[in-house]
């Protein structure tokens, strides 16, 4: 369940998929990116939010699936859960959680569950996992 009964709802690679809106520092076009010397390739850089030092992941690449979505969205995580932004193609929109009926995930590594609502449905995914993966990957590498 979401911290604030709410989640973001955005479109990757003509996926749907959702966070918890609780989890989000913000939502910004693209902004300007700092590269990493020999980081992995789903990690295009850093950027300067707000006077933090951020990473950002191509979340596309991160996930395996084919294309790159820095043209679209930004969306910073919460400091408190870790410093990354990723990219999408789109925000579609913020739901309730007395939209949602909560399925079973599909064999997804990061997906918590599939959020059907009017409309459609998406991949709730897990941040903690996402933030742990790219921390790991970043200190190991």
């Amino acid at each position: 369940m979401p911290e604030n009964g709410k989640y973001l709802v955005f479109l990757l690679q003509g996926i749907r998929f959702a966070v918890d809106l609780a989890k989000v520092a913000e939502v910004c076009d693209p902004l300007q990116i700092s590269p990493i010397p020999r980081a992995p390739e789903f990690i295009t850089g850093v950027i300067n939010f707000h006077g933090d030092i951020v990473a950002t992941i191509d979340l596309a690449h991160f996930l395996g699936l084919s294309g790159s979505s820095r043209q679209g969205k930004l969306i910073v995580i919460c400091q408190d859960i870790s410093p990354i932004a990723f990219y999408v193609d789109s925000v579609v929109k913020i739901i309730s959680e007395n939209e949602v009926a909560f399925n079973m995930p599909d064999n997804g590594r990061l997906a918590l569950a599939k959020l059907g609502f009017t409309g459609g449905e998406a991949v709730l995914l897990d941040l903690e996992t996402l933030a742990k993966e790219t921390e790991n990957c970043l200190t190991n590498n």
